[in-house]
């Protein structure tokens, strides 16, 4: 939604800036284009026009970017916390065969001596 709402902005400011620059530069009064000072307007306007889109999209890339690290930074965060469980349920469980293990053993040797 972020995005969709950057890129309309995106849009519409560069739609209205180029629209002024064109309208200051009196294309929408005159047939043809002599005057030397309209034609670098409206090469100073496209110009304006590709740069403000290339940086807005570089934008966009980057928050896109950060948001795919930031989700793979919580997986990651979220697999070592079910890895550590793991490793402590695995710990108590083969503590819990030693003691039973060595009960074992010890009853051995008390009922061998008896």
């Amino acid at each position: 939604m972020k995005t969709l709402i950057t890129c309309t902005t995106c849009v519409m400011v560069v739609t209205v800036l180029s629209y002024l620059c064109k309208w200051r530069a009196g294309l929408f009064a005159a047939s043809g284009i002599t005057d030397d000072g309209v034609l670098i307007m409206l090469q100073f306007s496209q110009c304006y026009d590709i740069a403000f889109c290339i940086v807005m999209l570089s934008l966009e890339y980057q928050n896109e970017k950060q948001l795919r690290t930031q989700k793979e930074l919580v997986a990651s965060h979220e697999l070592l916390r079910l890895q550590e469980g793991q490793y402590h349920l695995t710990r108590e469980n083969i503590d819990l065969i030693n003691r039973k293990c060595h009960d074992i053993g010890a009853d051995t040797l008390y009922s061998s001596i008896m």
